[in-house]
């Protein structure tokens, strides 16, 4: 049996001690300054009742969180920078079907990748597979131009007109299935260095290009010879034959 006494105020000079299993004191009146250090165990707290505006800041430290509980809710915008990634962490598993490279271009699931910029600015791009990997300018579904590289031998081939600007070197195959202007210093090494036939007009050729070690024997026709062009210093001694006289010439006597 227990009997509630009318609240009144109580000023004590020394310790109050109340005992009985069923000592009550009204709600809400211990307040922190009633509260000794460290009397607030984890036993006193009802699951679930601690509130972020409970938490002071930086008091959640990676020993307080139980692994594998951050979900991706609870990550904030831009928080996982490269730093915070491990490396070899990241598998083609955890990559979304379109993954975006420096908000300038995507790399698919097929492995295209699109640049809506027109620079991918970067260090090397290695193309693996059995199938001849294609850079298609403009647009994949309707390309302005189109560069097929070789799986094998790595010889590109362009099927548009191609201008190349300032010194440059062309080495192993290329191939340029329309006209190729050169702007400016070309340099083309390897033996296997091919012009498509008629492709070199006199506009292409420096003066004196031409030499004789160029010109195939038996190819210089009476319409290659300019008027007046063979003197007597052209022609061997002894090499004229009679078929070779017009009739009714005058040969002049010393």
């Amino acid at each position: 049996m227990w009997v509630r006494l009318p609240m009144r105020i109580f000023n004590h000079r020394s310790d109050l001690t109340v005992s009985g299993d069923d000592a009550v004191l009204p709600d809400g009146t211990i307040g922190s300054d009633e509260l000794a250090a460290s009397a607030v165990t984890t036993a006193k707290i009802s699951d679930g009742t601690i509130a972020a505006a409970d938490l002071a800041s930086n008091s959640v430290t990676s020993a307080k969180i139980s692994d594998g509980t951050i979900a991706a809710g609870d990550i904030a915008a831009d928080a996982v920078t490269a730093a915070k990634i491990a490396d070899d962490a990241v598998g083609t598993d955890q990559l979304a079907n379109t993954v975006t490279i420096n908000t300038t271009g995507t790399i698919n699931a097929d492995g295209d990748i699109t640049s809506d910029s027109g620079d991918l600015v970067g260090q090397d791009l290695v193309l693996t597979g059995s199938s001849d990997p294609v850079v298609y300018f403009g647009s994949k579904a309707d390309p302005s131009a189109t560069m097929t590289i070789n799986a094998t031998t790595g010889a590109m081939t362009f099927n548009k007109a191609m201008t190349v600007q300032g010194g440059q070197t062309i080495t192993g195959a290329t191939t340029y299935q329309n006209n190729l202007t050169i702007e400016g210093d070309l340099t083309v090494s390897g033996d296997d260095a091919v012009l498509p036939d008629g492709t070199i007009g006199s506009d292409e050729l420096a003066a004196s290009a031409v030499t004789t070690a160029k010109i195939s024997d038996g190819t210089i026709a009476a319409a290659d010879l300019a008027s007046n062009s063979v003197t007597s210093a052209k022609i061997s001694d002894g090499t004229i034959a009679g078929g070779d006289l017009a009739t009714d010439i005058t040969i002049p006597l010393r």
